[in-house]
């Protein structure tokens, strides 16, 4: 597990629900609310999360900081999110235990990760809307090809209508 040494915190799912306790704690969000915002039946299993026995999913995590208006980041190392430099992605200090498995190498990976999803997305966004352009344009092929069809069996009937039938 990883190991912020300079604090002695360990960052792991006692780490992550508090946080998640925290900054629910500042905005007017009831368990109940939070519940409603990850799509939960129940309010007991949103407090299961907070106490931490259920682990936290992916998705939920995703939710909840949008919910409470935090990136994922806070939801994971707390305040020390905030020393993060957004245009460099990476600590301020670097010498906050950036050493491999260290919290700072963590944030750092984490935003490098982040920068790579965000490409992906707009490599398929990309990929999608040349999709639906090429289905379109077999959409308009097919609908020629149609009309060709159409035209050629057309041509033909009357091609055998015109010529002279031998008699017999």
């Amino acid at each position: 597990m990883p190991h912020l040494k300079k604090s002695g915190m360990l960052v792991n799912d006692k780490t992550i629900t508090s946080n998640i306790k925290k900054y629910r704690s500042q905005t007017d969000f009831s368990q109940s609310d939070m519940a409603d915002a990850l799509g939960l039946k129940e309010r007991s299993s949103y407090a299961y999360i907070e106490t931490g026995k259920t682990r936290i999913l992916n998705r939920h995590l995703q939710k909840i900081a949008d919910t409470l208006k935090v990136s994922v980041l806070h939801l994971l190392i707390g305040d020390l999110a905030d020393r993060f430099d957004d245009e460099s992605g990476l600590l301020e200090d670097p010498s906050y235990d950036n050493n491999d498995g260290g919290v700072g190498y963590m944030v750092n990976k984490y935003h490098e990760r982040t920068g790579e999803i965000a490409k992906l997305n707009e490599d398929l966004q990309a990929k999608e809307k040349k999709i639906a352009d090429l289905k379109s344009e077999i959409e308009k092929l097919n609908y020629f090809n149609n009309l060709l069809l159409k035209e050629n069996k057309e041509l033909k009937a009357s091609l055998q209508s015109d010529s002279p039938k031998e008699e017999e």
